[in-house]
């Protein structure tokens, strides 16, 4: 992935697709002068955020995911307000990682990602929300027909047990 920095709306920082943040000054020459990038804090949930000093001179403790987010301008076309996470992973806050979800499929994005197996076709999905997408239906049908052992559009899925599992 190619290493790209945009600014955002807090002072004078950039943040990068690689989910860096860093801080700069203009100097005489009106060249940007970086720091050293700031180092993230992790919530007892996982989640990132750093502190920054904003215009007024306050600080604000900011997501940074959703600053990455919003800074590459991350395709929302449902308008949903919270950011959830493909692999699971709160702290992998990298751009690719991200999408915009609804409250209800909060939780099932940012926990640790469980992968599940087709049972007729041997097929590997990495997690019940990545089954969820691929078959256009919710996660509490996922969940559900999985719990119950039904079959959901004629297919049985089990959570899958090897933990070589190829990134799907």
């Amino acid at each position: 992935m190619n290493v790209e920095w945009r600014e955002i709306p807090y002072g004078l920082y950039e943040v990068s697709n690689d989910a860096k943040i860093r801080r700069y000054m203009i100097d005489d020459a009106g060249k940007k002068v970086y720091y050293r990038p700031l180092t993230p804090q992790k919530s007892n949930l996982g989640d990132l955020s750093v502190n920054i000093i904003d215009h007024d001179h306050k600080v604000k403790k900011l997501q940074l995911a959703r600053l990455v987010a919003e800074a590459f301008d991350l395709p929302n076309p449902n308008g949903y307000k919270y950011i959830g996470y493909i692999d699971g992973d709160r702290g992998n806050c990298t751009l690719p990682n991200l999408q915009w979800v609804q409250k209800k499929d909060l939780r099932v994005t940012t926990r640790k990602a469980m992968p599940v197996q087709c049972v007729e076709t041997g097929e590997v999905f990495r997690s019940k929300y990545a089954l969820a997408q691929k078959l256009g239906v919710s996660i509490t049908r996922v969940r559900q027909c999985m719990t119950e052992g039904r079959s959901l559009k004629g297919y049985t899925f089990v959570m899958y047990e090897n933990k070589e599992m190829e990134d799907k």
